[in-house]
């Protein structure tokens, strides 16, 4: 019995941020080449939404992203990326994972 209201809860705790971020609102951290910002939307508990807002590194991102989708070699981005931004080898290959994701689900 506890381990099926366990399950309940995961579920509806999952569909409700998936339906955060359907609607446009961020409920993690940050990818690299964004920030999280408050917006006036609230919650239904009167707390202030978030929002993902592209920073400085937003355009690396949007390249990379293209390039990463154009199937190029991420050892060989990484390469070129690293020398002009400072990003370390694990937050690249996190984000490029990341982004590998979103082009299979294209």
């Amino acid at each position: 019995m506890a381990e099926s209201e366990s399950n309940k809860i995961s579920e509806r705790t999952r569909d409700g941020i998936n339906q955060a971020n359907r609607m446009g609102y961020f409920t993690g951290t940050a990818p690299y080449g964004y920030t999280r910002k408050e917006s006036e939307d609230r919650t239904t508990s009167g707390k202030k939404r978030k929002v993902l807002v592209p920073d400085e590194n937003a355009p690396f991102v949007k390249d990379l992203f293209q390039r990463f989708a154009d199937r190029e070699d991420r050892g060989d981005l990484f390469t070129e990326y690293s020398k002009n931004l400072e990003i370390r080898k694990s937050q690249f290959y996190r984000l490029s994972k990341t982004l590998f994701t979103w082009v299979v689900l294209m």
